[in-house]
C-alpha cells in the first residue's frame, strides 16, 4: 500500500493572489503551499504585524507553508556579484524561517565542466557554506538539478557534511531530457527531500516540453510506489509552469495522487 504523502501547491501557479482566498486553496485537498520568495513574496514584504496576520490566515485555513523557492538568474558558481548573491540567498532562508517553513528549494544550475576547476571549487564552497548557514537558521536547502544526471548531482551533494542539504527532485526534467524519472530517483533516494508533481515529455527535435500530470513520460504509479518504498516523508508539490489552465492542472495533479493512494 502506498504511503500517505503530504501534498502542496505552488501558489505562483494559482492564477490569482492566494492570500485573498486561503479557503479556496485549502479546498483543493492540498495541505501545504509553496511560495516564490524572490518575486512572488520577497523577503521584507512582510514584517511585524503584517507577517503575523499573514500567518494567521494560513493557519486558520488549515494550511502550512511547506516550502519556498528562490530562483537564480545566474549559475550558483558564477562569480559576478558572488557576495551579493550569497547574501540574498541567506536573507531568503531567514525569511523562509519566519514563515515557519523548514525547507527552501533553489536551482543548482548546470554543473561546471570538470576542466573548469575554479568554477567547481566555487560551487563546492558555496554549497558547503550555505549548508552551514542552514544549521544556523533552521532551513534546509533542496537543490534542483538543471542539465545534469542524478548521479552527477549526487556526487556533489554527498560531499556536503556541514549541514542539512538534499535534492529537490523534478521528474519532469528527467522526462524532458530522455532519462527515466524512476531510475533517476533511485540514484538520489538518500538525498530527496522535496519532490515536484510535474510532468514532461521529450520532443522529436530533442527538446522537452512540460505537460499536465500523466500526459507526459513520467510513470507516476511506478514513481509513487518507489517513494512509498523509500518511506519518503517530505512534500510533493504540484507545479505547472505552462498551460492554459495551470490552477486546474495543479488541482488535478493533487486529485490524481489522492486517487492513486486509494487504489483508484
Amino acid at each position: 500500500m502506498l504511503s500517505r504523502f503530504r501534498l502542496a501547491i505552488a501558489t505562483r501557479c494559482w492564477g490569482r493572489t492566494p492570500w485573498e482566498d486561503w479557503p479556496a486553496l485549502a479546498a483543493t485537498g492540498a495541505q501545504g503551499i509553496q511560495f516564490d520568495v524572490r518575486t512572488e513574496l520577497p523577503a521584507g514584504q512582510l514584517t511585524g504585524t503584517g507577517l503575523r496576520d499573514f500567518m494567521h490566515g494560513i493557519t486558520e485555513s488549515g494550511l502550512k507553508v511547506s516550502s519556498t523557492v528562490f530562483p537564480l538568474k545566474r549559475p550558483l558558481y558564477d562569480q559576478m556579484e558572488l557576495d551579493r548573491k550569497l547574501a540574498a540567498i541567506r536573507t531568503a532562508m531567514e525569511f523562509t524561517h519566519s514563515l515557519r517553513c523548514p525547507l527552501m528549494c533553489i536551482p543548482l544550475g548546470k554543473l561546471p565542466h570538470p576542466d573548469r576547476a575554479a568554477d567547481q571549487q566555487v560551487l563546492r564552497e558555496m554549497v558547503t557554506d550555505l549548508a552551514t548557514f542552514s544549521n544556523h537558521v533552521g532551513v534546509a536547502l533542496a537543490w534542483t538539478p538543471i542539465g545534469d544526471s542524478a548521479e552527477e548531482v549526487a556526487t556533489i551533494l554527498r560531499d556536503v557534511k556541514t549541514g542539512p542539504t538534499g535534492v529537490d527532485f523534478d521528474p519532469a526534467y528527467y522526462a524532458m531530457t530522455g532519462r527515466s524519472s524512476t531510475e533517476s530517483l533511485r540514484a538520489v533516494r538518500d538525498l530527496a527531500i522535496h519532490v515536484q508533481l510535474r510532468d514532461g515529455v521529450r520532443m522529436l527535435d530533442g527538446g522537452g516540453d512540460e505537460t499536465a500530470l500523466t500526459d507526459g513520460a513520467v510513470d507516476w504509479v511506478e514513481l509513487l510506489a518507489l517513494l512509498s518504498e523509500m518511506e519518503y516523508s517530505g512534500w510533493l508539490t504540484a507545479i505547472r509552469n505552462r498551460g492554459d489552465d495551470r490552477p486546474g492542472d495543479c488541482v488535478r495533479a493533487i486529485e490524481f495522487v489522492q486517487r492513486t493512494l486509494l487504489g483508484g
